[in-house]
């Protein structure tokens, strides 16, 4: 096979040559051993099928010329073109019919195989042209993912960022300009002022802390078992400062009192969904804190009767950076909804949003054991 590859490559000329030499050489041997006519014709029909595979045209000069050895060298009477009996005649007819029939139908084998493999490389070739259009679409898709998030984390930081410190900075000024001639109660509003806008900027840098901390896959969780209740409570306990005259309800089902999760994790879920609830609802409004157990799983509810979501928004709302149509008097930065999708990720479970019956926004997080499913790390996409 690799004789016929070679053969085939090379220029007409040289292939004409070297396969008359073969012919001339599986003749020569033939007759060094006296063969018969009918193992000439055998051998001959080698040097036929081997001519064949490199080219249709080679098989037929090879098929004339193996006849016309056949007629020389081994038909008596030897050296001329006269045949002594009719079996000879019978024999050099069969095999340059033999010959002519084997001849074409290995050419046809070899183009065929030819042709397989021209088709076989443009196929290859199709194939790493589609991979390399996949992997150029795939950067590009990288590369747009990222410019969009670039772009989401400067519009999210700067706006986020200007307006506690320009109230910051305002507060800081009066204070120290005027700080003796201010009265207390102003005073104290002043203070109040930067104390929660350093709150606010705190709570900012945390959230683009976390999120860069999930993009690098370095979200680990220790799974322990929760007094969920008391979970419940702390989570209302942390962000108190900012719940001012709302209500918040905690019912735990007897059946959910405990379950196995991250702590720190939980509560991060817990806080943001609360701090989403309490920046699109009234003062006066309430918020319910609920958990169930459904099928085996913890199933954790957050539920407002704010102005809810808008259908447009909802498929997008878990997206970093994403802040919908709907806008409240304290924008947020787009992350609190990103970071508890990648907890309740880490946790093997989901997250989804429900309209609240009635108006408003209903949170259910679904949670599954992470120690009964393997390694519990998240890579937030």
């Amino acid at each position: 096979m690799r004789l016929l590859e070679r053969l085939t490559r090379l220029p007409p000329v040289a292939r004409f040559v070297i396969v008359s030499l073969i012919t001339l050489a599986i003749a020569g041997a033939a007759f060094a051993f006296n063969a018969s006519v009918e193992q000439a014709s055998l051998a001959l029909m080698g040097a036929v099928v081997l001519a064949a595979g490199t080219s249709r045209l080679m098989g037929l000069y090879v098929a004339v010329i193996g006849a016309g050895i056949l007629n020389l060298a081994f038909t008596p009477p030897h050296w001329t073109l006269r045949v002594g009996n009719g079996d000879d005649t019978v024999a050099l007819i069969i095999f340059s019919a033999i010959a002519l029939v084997v001849s074409a139908m290995v050419a046809s084998v070899a183009e065929l195989r030819v042709a397989a493999d021209e088709r076989a490389g443009e196929a290859a070739a199709s194939a790493k042209a589609q991979l390399r259009l996949a992997r150029e679409a795939d950067i590009a898709r990288a590369a747009a993912e990222i410019s969009r998030t670039r772009a989401g984390l400067l519009s999210a930081v700067s706006h986020n960022l200007r307006t506690p410190l320009a109230a910051i900075q305002a507060s800081a000024s009066t204070l120290l300009a005027d700080g003796d001639r201010i009265p207390e109660p102003d005073k104290t509003a002043l203070i109040e002022t930067v104390r929660d806008e350093a709150v606010r900027l705190s709570g900012l840098v945390a959230k683009v802390l976390d999120l860069g901390r999930i993009r690098a896959g370095g979200l680990e969780l220790t799974v322990e078992m929760l007094d969920v209740e008391g979970l419940l409570q702390a989570s209302v306990h942390r962000i108190s400062p900012l719940i001012g005259a709302r209500r918040i309800s905690i019912a735990v089902d007897e059946s959910a009192r405990s379950c196995e999760a991250d702590p720190v994790a939980l509560e991060q879920i817990l806080g943001n969904l609360l701090e989403n609830a309490m920046r699109y609802t009234a003062e006066t409004d309430t918020i319910e804190l609920t958990a169930i157990r459904n099928r085996g799983a913890i199933e954790l509810r957050v539920i407002d009767h704010g102005p809810g979501v808008a259908e447009a928004d909802e498929t997008s709302i878990f997206e970093a950076f994403y802040r919908g149509g709907q806008r409240s008097e304290s924008e947020g930065t787009g992350l609190g909804l990103a970071i508890v999708k990648a907890y309740v990720v880490a946790h093997h479970g989901r997250v989804w949003y429900e309209t609240t019956p009635g108006g408003g926004a209903t949170f259910a997080v679904r949670l599954l054991s992470p120690s009964t499913h393997g390694a519990s790390s998240v890579e937030l996409s």
